[in-house]
């Protein structure tokens, strides 16, 4: 932590109040002189809003509106600090221990810039980056590859997407195929009479495929065009 005493400024002491007053209105609404509804809160509820509000984050940034950005953002820290209230009153996490543990990744996984590594370019730190991860879930008897570092929880085409991600980031990008190859399957798919479930899902993977080789999420993607037609019915 050394180093936090080193790059700290001014401004970050003063949002370091700002803060300190967020988490001082979390522990007093949960305290028995704050709210009964946010007293009732578990893990679990928060699980749900968090989902519900990193949603409206990106859709706020997808509409590049960042007045709305701001204020969503501000709604994921608060749950971030809220969550972590609840922990600690069941003595299971807290925020000490997250920051704690983020801002030692950070320093420990940035080996460039905070020791005597040398690094050319952002392909390599990637690189490096997964190596020092695989690494430490290794030393927590924990499994390390691609799908490990795919959050199970998330839409499934993003979780495909970013298991290619994941696949390149272990120099495994052979395993990816031609796009022409993803292509003629697609083709071969379609010209059917009469499509199965298996054929769907076949073509989803493609397309997803096809997303990644040209460098665009789909899950992004497909938002995008839903929020265009939201817009444009008037539903957003």
């Amino acid at each position: 932590m050394d180093i936090c005493h080193q790059i700290v400024d001014i401004d970050d002491k003063e949002l370091g109040k700002l803060f300190a007053c967020l988490i001082a209105l979390v522990r007093l609404l949960r305290s028995d002189k704050g709210c009964p509804w946010d007293r009732k809160q578990t893990v679990d509820d928060v699980k749900e809003f968090l989902l519900e509000e990193v949603y409206e984050l990106i859709s706020a940034l997808s509409n590049k509106d960042w007045e709305e950005t701001q204020e969503e953002i501000g709604d994921v820290l608060l749950l971030a600090v809220f969550l972590t209230q609840i922990g600690k009153e069941n003595e299971i996490f807290s925020l000490r221990g997250a920051l704690e543990e983020v801002i030692d990744k950070l320093i420990r996984r940035h080996p460039h810039v905070f020791g005597d590594l040398s690094l050319s370019d952002a392909n390599e730190v990637i690189a490096n980056w997964t190596k020092i991860k695989e690494q430490e879930k290794k030393k927590k008897g924990k499994k390390s590859g691609p799908w490990e570092s795919v959050p199970m929880h998330a839409p499934s085409m993003f979780q495909y997407y970013t298991y290619l991600k994941e696949l390149k980031k272990r120099g495994k990008q052979e395993l990816v195929r031609e796009e022409a190859s993803i292509k003629q399957e697609l083709v071969s798919i379609f010209s059917k009479e009469d499509l199965t479930e298996i054929d769907l899902t076949k073509a989803l993977a493609n397309l997803v495929e096809i997303c990644y080789l040209n460098g665009m999420d789909p899950e992004m993607l497909f938002l995008r065009q839903i929020l265009k037609m939201r817009s444009q019915e008037g539903g957003a």
